[in-house]
């Protein structure tokens, strides 16, 4: 797509106010995007991923998008246990620090990456997904279990069922293999692929849109710009430093610069609900982070 990115951004804003507009005229209900979420991840991120990765060539500087996104988890895993071991609201404390780990790229990033930096781009951020998935089933699930106000066990068998059966990590697995096997698909499945992925633009926006909130109590703000502050600064400085010091490829740095930067994983609102945390902070942890990272993703995308 040869177009200016201002003009992508502003088509992309339209159809996230539409998402917006649909719901508060109750078109759409917020229970919806529970199943347009489904339908994402169970069937129209599955396309993209296999469709980006057809007949791609794995080198090392995809290994090293996937350690830059593993390692940023486990320091933010840390991070955010040092910024709120001292919290005393047990119903906010664990979705604090586990909000503070991993990013929501399959519900956020990937149509703007597809739209600005094509199918190498969606390539590198594949890999910063893939690890990115290992973060918050792992860790973020584990910091939220053991700060749970129930007190729940750790489920490792749960952690490890979580991983197996979540079905973007199966369709990157399986696409891996396939390069490694030098698989060619059918022409009737390449065009199956290629129209269920452009769908997944729209349906990701609309969710965005439709978790749009401007209604946030005064505490909850408070507590929301913790985690983001320890997000994005860190994130940013990483960001800043890797861009600096690796010796790769632009689209390499840029895509680990933008990596870093993304918001707070929609698995933030689940966990709120399996472990007993505060739905609204979740909720608004999830909303601002949104709206925080469009902004910085416009601006790197400008200036880079």
């Amino acid at each position: 797509m040869k177009t200016n990115p201002n003009t992508i951004l502003v088509l992309f804003v339209s159809v996230i106010l539409i998402g917006y507009f649909f719901k508060r005229i109750k078109i759409l209900q917020l229970e919806d995007s529970r199943s347009i979420i489904n339908l994402i991840l169970y069937f129209t991120l599955p396309a993209v991923v296999l469709k980006t990765f057809y007949k791609a060539s794995l080198s090392f500087s995809l290994l090293l998008i996937f350690l830059a996104s593993l390692g940023f988890g486990i320091m933010m895993t840390i991070a955010g246990i040092f910024l709120f071991k001292n919290h005393l609201k047990k119903n906010k404390k664990g979705l604090l620090i586990s909000s503070c780990i991993g990013f929501n790229i399959g519900l956020f990033a990937y149509p703007f990456v597809q739209a600005f930096w094509g199918r190498e781009g969606l390539l590198n951020i594949a890999m910063f997904d893939l690890a990115n998935a290992f973060v918050v089933f792992g860790a973020s699930y584990a910091v939220a279990a053991i700060y749970s106000p129930n007190t729940k066990e750790i489920s490792y068998a749960y952690i490890a069922k979580k991983l197996l059966l979540f079905v973007p990590l199966q369709s990157y697995m399986l696409a891996i293999l396939f390069v490694f096997m030098n698989v060619t698909y059918p022409d009737i499945i390449l065009d199956f692929i290629d129209i269920v992925s452009k769908a997944n633009t729209v349906l990701v926006l609309l969710v965005i849109g439709m978790f749009l909130s401007f209604k946030i109590e005064k505490q909850t703000f408070i507590e929301t710009l913790k985690v983001l502050s320890l997000r994005y600064t860190l994130g940013m400085i990483t960001g800043v430093l890797l861009y600096i010091f690796l010796n790769e490829p632009k689209a390499i740095k840029n895509t680990i610069a933008l990596g870093l930067i993304l918001p707070v994983g929609m698995s933030a609102i689940p966990y709120s609900v399996l472990f007993d945390y505060d739905r609204e902070l979740a909720g608004t942890l999830v909303n601002i982070s949104n709206v925080l990272s469009f902004i910085l993703m416009w601006v790197l995308i400008t200036f880079l």
